[in-house]
């Protein structure tokens, strides 16, 4: 990068030194904060500190001057002037107006408890150089009126109680944005469907545009032009059924729809009321979830509507009845499917195991029967090479965990708790899994029968054994299971001391719950042999029956859900509903 004008820390010497205007600038940004965390106590007006470049947080080089402040998140890079970021930080006060002082400057973010007051905000039309804005939280919006900046390509104002007449104001000509704006988020605010048509005249190059949490109401088919959107999200707003004749219509770029808890409904869905164009065949990624879907239909205008959809979103809907038989054939681009909590019927569709493409699949809390053997053996398992995560919990599936199992050899998550599950699990249905890190197989009536000289080759984060039978002998396999966040072996017919080694592995664990256990550890065996004048050589004998050791546990309330995914952190991209693609910038997103 080369530098524009005055930057800070740079001049012609072999050593680089802080230019005192710009020192005297960062104390004066200091001054007008309220720092409880100290952590700007280094920005000090004294002898001993008057090289900025020394300061903690600043770095200082020929071409960029930059400072990193943990949870601040403010970026100075003055070869281009940019300052990036004030919001999720521990500072309080009315927000410096020095800052209007960097007229070069290109990113700014602002949130927390900052106080702009319209007589204060002055300083805002002074940022001609913006290309980046983000405002999150601040409730005093009457400033907005003063943002003009031509050259603004991400603009983010989220949570801050805007009005249409907020909006109105904002893009009250044209030419304040001109055509540089690609990147629009207005989540959680009072906008109302007038807003909607309203930015449809300033949308030439708009390609992401957020409205989740507001109050948008479409009821009639919408006839708005967005070109070059390729991400839409209106989540948690109102729709009805007739606004989906043109919501295909407005941009043939549209690659990622997300319109989750919108009332929608199945005739929102009817193949004779939509309207199909090009749009639907640019469709990667659909998100329909919390929504009042019910019937089949939703699957047959998904046949017709989508050729290239990869991540599919359905879970937590009221849809009945089998999933069709054609699904796997025509949706055979598919990556992602969650179709979880809804009320599904009939044997588990082996197709999923032929959609060569399939990543993660949830069909977890429905009412999907049929035996575990039937889904595992009639399938080609062509997605095996990619196939990462499968949850069936809570459902009514049956019979025996096949060796089969062990052909999805990337798997990373293995969900099939709450069923009704038998027999034995051995290492030979686990040896296969190098990248297993989520495991629950708690409610069934599975025992788990493993030599005492076997170890897993993975490691894993979660582990539900709920009233599985994994007694009476402490499981030693676990020896070697150091990362486990959240454990529970409750109800698992143990009656054997619990070693050492298994307190020292608790270093990470989050949740524990071992209620129902009878065992005792080995130094309090030998505590009580002491006391009694015992000999304390034979360890191995059982404690009197009923005997319990004090040990943390969970309580009802506190169990996991039926997939236990709820009670501990998950990857991103499948801890739901954040298992999406969108760009995670955590500005007004769905949860």
């Amino acid at each position: 990068m080369h530098a524009a004008g005055p930057v800070l820390g740079f001049n012609n010497s072999s050593e680089i030194k802080c230019i005192e205007r710009e020192r005297q600038a960062l104390l004066s940004f200091k001054h007008d904060l309220v720092d409880v965390r100290g952590m700007l106590s280094a920005w000090r007006d004294d002898e001993k500190s008057r090289d900025c470049c020394k300061w903690k947080g600043i770095q200082c080089d020929h071409q960029t001057v930059a400072a990193f402040l943990p949870n601040l998140e403010i970026y100075l890079d003055l070869s281009s002037n940019n300052l990036d970021g004030l919001s999720g930080n521990s500072f309080s006060g009315a927000f410096p107006f020095q800052v209007g002082n960097l007229p070069y400057l290109q990113y700014l973010r602002l949130g927390g408890d900052f106080d702009v007051k319209p007589k204060d905000a002055h300083w805002l039309s002074n940022l001609s150089s913006l290309t980046h804005l983000a405002i999150d939280g601040l409730h005093n919006p009457d400033w907005l009126h003063m943002i003009h900046y031509p050259k603004l390509r991400e603009l983010r104002l989220v949570d801050c109680s805007l009005s249409d007449t907020h909006i109105q104001s904002l893009f009250y000509s044209r030419s304040n944005f001109s055509t540089s704006l690609t990147i629009l988020d207005l989540s959680s605010n009072m906008l109302t469907s007038s807003t909607f048509q309203l930015l449809s005249n300033f949308s030439l190059n708009l390609q992401e545009l957020y409205l989740i949490h507001n109050n948008i109401v479409l009821s009639s088919p919408v006839h708005s032009t967005f070109p070059s959107l390729v991400i839409l999200d209106l989540s948690y707003n109102k729709m009805t059924s007739s606004v989906f004749q043109g919501i295909f219509n407005f941009s043939s770029k549209l690659q990622n729809l997300y319109l989750q808890n919108c009332s929608l409904r199945d005739d929102s869905f009817l193949m004779s009321a939509i309207s199909i164009t090009n749009s639907s065949s640019s469709l990667v990624s659909l998100d329909l979830s919390f929504n009042l879907l019910k019937s089949s239909s939703i699957f047959y205008w998904l046949f017709n509507s989508t050729t290239n959809l990869r991540t599919l979103k359905l879970y937590d809907n009221m849809l009945e009845g089998p999933i069709p038989d054609g699904f796997g054939k025509v949706m055979n681009s598919i990556e992602v499917l969650y179709l979880s909590d809804n009320k599904l019927q009939g044997e588990i569709p082996s197709f999923f195991g032929n959609m060569c493409t399939l990543q993660s699949l949830d069909l977890s809390n429905n009412k999907l029967s049929g035996q575990i053997s039937s889904f595992f053996l009639n399938s080609s398992w062509c997605n095996r090479h990619v196939f990462q995560r499968l949850s069936l919990s809570g459902n009514n599936i049956t019979g025996r965990l096949p060796k089969s199992i062990g052909l999805l050899s990337e798997l990373i998550e293995l969900m099939l708790a709450v069923n009704y599950l038998e027999g034995d699990v051995t290492e030979s249905n686990l040896s296969n899994f190098s990248k297993l890190a989520f495991l629950q197989l708690s409610d069934n009536s599975l025992s788990l029968k493993i030599g005492p000289t076997w170890f897993p080759p993975f490691q894993l984060l979660f582990l539900g054994l709920r009233s599985c039978n994994l007694g009476p002998t402490f499981p030693n396999w676990l020896q070697t299971e150091t990362s486990i966040i959240f454990l529970d072996i409750s109800n698992s017919n143990l009656n054997d001391s619990i070693p050492d080694w298994f307190w020292n592995n608790l270093q990470n664990m989050g949740k524990l719950n071992m209620s129902y256990v009878r065992a005792w550890r080995v130094y309090e065996r030998r505590r009580y042999r002491r006391e009694k004048g015992e000999d304390e050589q034979n360890l191995d004998e059982r404690p009197e029956r009923g005997a319990r050791t004090s040990v943390p546990t969970m309580g009802e309330d506190e169990r996991p859900s039926m997939d236990g995914r709820t009670s501990v952190p998950t990857m991103g991209e499948d801890e739901r509903p954040n298992m999406d693609e969108r760009p995670n910038d955590g500005q007004g997103r769905t949860s």
